[in-house]
């Protein structure tokens, strides 16, 4: 076994934080670190009598890219490995990936192949998003045709999965990286509370001149879902993916498609969505994420603080909206973002229209009643939008004033 630090950031997971770390304990050349984000079930104590185990305090939860970023800066070996708390990785795994990097210059980063805890193959190599497959999704194009690669991020082609290979990205389920590929890039960015922070770490990788290779020699057995439910995440992953679009969408207008078409994915699944209870609570504070164009919003009940920076960020705009310009200055800010939602929105019901109009289905002339609705559709949602962002950031200041 080479050098090697596992990072395991633990929160809500005490259940299966010592099933995951167990396979690796006492390993020759394995150091482990366990980050404690400000759990409020302790989870970390279930580790306590384990040899050679590291816990670290971080006392506040700052997200699965500030846990992680702290892990591996404590630690000093040449490769760090991070892993979920409900994944299991064996010693056997760990060795395969680790000597895919020793063999290979050009890669910086390693995955292994991952099955569900009933034996079955988990897709886990991505493409980046596009405007297309954003869309695709949103309109859920991607359960008619989910082989097609235009649209969607998952690979779901079986033969892949099969050979060693690279990858556009891989989930951070289970990474493997170079110590030196960690401080070429700086590790996660820590502006990503959860979710995305491990799709946008290996496009810093690969813009560096460094490889994201998987390894299917190697396995990770994840059971997944037990940290939050997904109702709660389902608001963090639309601020994950608007902050990414916002940063790597090439300017303001792919930002803008990239905004709509996550927007009109939480609105369709707001009106369709099925699953466990409040799913579609969780895709109307989603909803509610894109259209205030809230990339830094945090889980409301992580029981910690969010990261300085954007705290500090947060402040100042809620400053500028209640300080001396007074609450019209909010409606103005508002209101700029919202009319950029709501022209696109717009323009793609005149394109739709204008298939309707030249296909075989008869024309539906437009009525009064059509337009009002619409109109008071519009006027709702943009003021429920306004007083919603209006409360959050009114007890955030408060909070930061206190």
């Amino acid at each position: 076994m080479l050098s090697v630090d596992v990072v395991v950031v633990a929160y809500n997971s005490r259940e299966c934080l010592r099933a995951c770390i167990e396979p690796l304990v006492g390993v020759r050349g394995v150091s482990i670190f366990v980050v404690d984000n400000a759990c409020p079930v302790r989870s970390y104590e279930v580790v306590a009598g384990l040899a050679g185990v590291r816990v670290i305090h971080t006392g506040r939860n700052g997200g699965f890219a500030y846990g992680s970023n702290v892990g591996w800066r404590a630690g000093g070996s040449e490769f760090v490995v991070f892993l979920n708390p409900d994944a299991r990785l064996d010693v056997h795994s760990l060795a395969r990936m680790a000597h895919v990097l020793e063999d290979d210059p050009s890669a910086g980063v390693v995955g292994p192949r991952t099955h569900r805890t009933d034996g079955s193959l988990a897709w886990s190599i991505r493409r980046f998003p596009s405007v297309c497959s954003t869309y695709a999704r949103a309109l859920f194009v991607h359960r008619l045709a989910p082989r097609a690669s235009w649209v969607d991020e998952v690979v779901r082609d079986p033969a892949p999965y099969s050979r060693l290979g690279t990858a556009a990205w891989l989930p951070g389920t289970c990474l493997l990286a170079r110590r030196s590929t960690l401080d070429a890039v700086g590790g996660f960015d820590e502006g990503f509370f959860m979710y995305v922070e491990d799709m946008d770490f290996c496009r810093r990788v690969r813009g560096v001149g460094l490889e994201v290779i998987y390894c299917p020699d190697a396995v990770c057995v994840h059971q997944g879902g037990q940290s939050l439910s997904r109702t709660q995440l389902l608001p963090v992953l639309a601020a994950s993916r608007l902050r990414y679009a916002k940063r790597n969408s090439g300017g303001a207008m792919g930002t803008l498609l990239q905004q709509v078409g996550i927007g009109i994915g939480e609105g369709l699944r707001t009106m369709v969505g099925h699953g466990e209870p409040g799913h579609r609570r969780g895709h109307l504070k989603a909803l509610g994420v894109i259209l205030r164009s809230d990339d830094g919003y945090r889980l409301e009940a992580s029981g910690g603080t969010e990261h300085p920076e954007l705290h500090v960020r947060r402040q100042t705009q809620g400053a500028a909206m209640y300080g001396q310009d007074g609450p019209l200055n909010g409606v103005r800010r508002h209101f700029v973002t919202f009319l950029r939602v709501w022209m696109l929105l717009a323009l793609l019901a005149v394109v739709g229209n204008e298939i309707v109009e030249h296909s075989i289905w008869d024309e539906r002339q437009v009525a009064n009643g059509d337009i009002l609705f619409a109109a008071l559709v519009v006027v709702g949602a943009f003021f429920g939008s306004y007083f919603m962002g209006r409360r959050q950031r009114s007890q955030l200041v408060t909070t930061g004033r206190s």
